[in-house]
């Protein structure tokens, strides 16, 4: 007997929690506003928080539900960013790891 699971996307039905334990991590997830000068030149951009970056890709993604393929062309491509970040992270951390391996002791190692 074999089960079909509904693959249909929807909002959470539970309530995520986390804690940001850096000031750095609370100001990316904050964001930042648009400062200008008195000339109106920028002095410093703007950084999208975290959650409105999250709306933004579910407003895309209800796009996509729609047959925009606009909205299917920008998802696919921040696939692919997404995707390529994970690998350059992956490559980094082994980097480090190959890096400090040879440094720690052995009794830490174990």
């Amino acid at each position: 007997m074999t089960t079909t699971y509904n693959q249909q996307l929807g909002p959470l039905r539970s309530e995520i929690t986390f804690t940001l334990h850096t000031q750095y991590a609370t100001r990316l997830w904050n964001g930042r506003d648009l400062v200008k000068n008195e000339a109106g030149e920028v002095v410093t951009s703007s950084i999208l928080s975290i959650p409105n970056a999250l709306s933004l890709l579910s407003q895309i993604q209800q796009a996509a539900e729609q047959d925009d393929p606009y909205a299917d062309d920008y998802l696919l491509r921040f696939e692919q960013k997404v995707l390529g970040f994970r690998k350059e992270m992956q490559d980094m951390t082994w980097r480090m790891v190959n890096l400090y391996s040879e440094k720690i002791p052995e009794k830490l190692s174990n």
